[in-house]
């Protein structure tokens, strides 16, 4: 189940809020277009550049404040740390760090400062808590478990997902997303609505804007829960432009609808072609391609003692201080096409940053295979269609269409 949430104030709740938050010099709060859903497969399709610690021993044992794998209900402290760029124990690096606090208070030390409960790593052979941290002891007792997860090093997340085990009630449960470097609170999700899974229950959540800390506030009255598998991601941006095909001013000449974007090297970008459903259309085939024209250029540094290899897709933009000597080539360097009947779909890892074409084009009709072979024939698309655009940066954000289209 998938809940966007959006929240709402009155106007002296707002106006209240505002003025508590210039006396006690709290974080100022925005509001951000928030999905949250309890479908792993759905966050993941919602989201690209995925990456995942999950809370085996050895993965634990990454945290600078573990010394070696540990056992069964072993006590960690109230926090850990994973450094970015550390190996996990599936082959995989983790490019973000980050740190995770046990905010359940368990009493006071001599200065009168808060003492937080121990995370507590749980093997069991009962699966609702193998390869987890609970959140304080797992007892009888129900306690307060609270705890918040920060982002220490590497890129800002926009997407977020956890494992809550053994959470018997989410009743006025919350999760506030926060971005520190800011000062901001980005959102306060309210987790009533949300259907709960007493045993895995996945959390996943979309934004579309950036956080780097999550406090979930929990109720302390029914369950005593651990957290596992941390997940973090960015969401998928897409663009939409909806045009006609086969509106050439000259009919005897086919359609060709031509889009441009800019995007960056290793970005991730996805096109899609598919029927407008408030339009008019017929026929089934279409031709849908993404391409990128490089240009490789051998340049030397303003002092002339360095050489260097560039490549950029259509459109250099070299730094001031690099003087270009030669040009080697210029070559298709990316070339993906879908000829068939529509949906299409072409998706690709950018080789270069620059500017890149999306074409979406007419397809000749073949008259004499409709005469021959009825059966089989599957005739062009003409008419109303929406090309979209998804990618894990901001290339979505500059499809635009050229001149090109009608």
């Amino acid at each position: 189940m998938t809940i966007s949430h959006n929240r709402t104030h009155s106007r002296y709740g707002a106006i209240l809020c505002m003025l508590v938050a210039i006396l006690l010099c709290a974080p100022s709060m925005s509001h951000a277009a928030v999905t949250i859903t309890t479908d792993l497969a759905e966050w993941e399709s919602m989201v690209s550049d995925i990456e995942v610690l999950v809370t085996t021993a050895d993965n634990i044992a990454k945290a600078v404040e573990v010394d070696s794998a540990p056992g069964d209900n072993e006590a960690l402290g109230s926090h850990l740390s994973f450094p970015p760029d550390i190996m996990l124990d599936n082959e995989t690096k983790l490019t973000r760090g980050f740190q995770i606090f046990n905010e359940q208070v368990i009493g006071e030390d001599p200065d009168g400062n808060p003492v937080y409960a121990d995370f507590v790593f749980n093997n069991f052979t009962d699966e609702d808590w193998q390869d987890a941290l609970s959140v304080g002891d797992h007892s009888v007792n129900h306690s307060d478990d609270d705890w918040s997860l920060r982002l220490r090093g590497g890129a800002t997340m926009t997407a977020f997902g956890v494992e809550i085990r053994n959470s018997r009630n989410l009743e006025a449960e919350t999760i506030t997303l926060y971005l520190m470097a800011q000062d901001k609170v980005v959102e306060i999700i309210e987790l009533n609505d949300v259907p709960n899974d007493p045993n895995f229950l996945f959390l996943g959540i979309v934004t579309d804007t950036p956080f780097d800390r999550v406090f979930f506030d929990e109720n302390a009255d029914t369950d005593d829960i651990a957290i596992a598998d941390f997940r973090f991601a960015s969401t998928r941006m897409e663009t939409q432009i909806c045009s006609r095909l086969g509106d050439n001013p000259r009919p005897y000449i086919r359609d060709l609808d031509i889009f441009k974007f800019k995007g960056e090297m290793g970005e991730k970008v996805a096109v899609y072609l598919d029927k407008d459903p408030e339009g008019e259309h017929k026929g089934e085939r279409a031709t849908l391609i993404l391409k990128g024209r490089c240009i490789k250029y051998c340049s030397l540094s303003a002092d002339r003692t360095t050489t260097d290899y560039k490549i950029t897709a259509v459109a250099p933009e070299l730094a001031d201080d690099v003087a270009v000597i030669q040009r080697d080539y210029t070559s298709t360097c990316l070339i993906r096409v879908d000829r068939g009947a529509l949906p299409n779909e072409v998706s690709a890892e950018l080789p270069a940053d620059g500017v890149y074409t999306v074409i979406v084009a007419e397809q000749r009709e073949f008259r004499r295979r409709l005469l021959t072979r009825p059966d089989i024939y599957t005739p062009p698309f003409k008419g109303d269609y929406c090309v979209s655009m998804e990618s894990s940066g901001d290339a979505s954000e500059s499809f635009t269409p050229t001149r090109w289209v009608e």
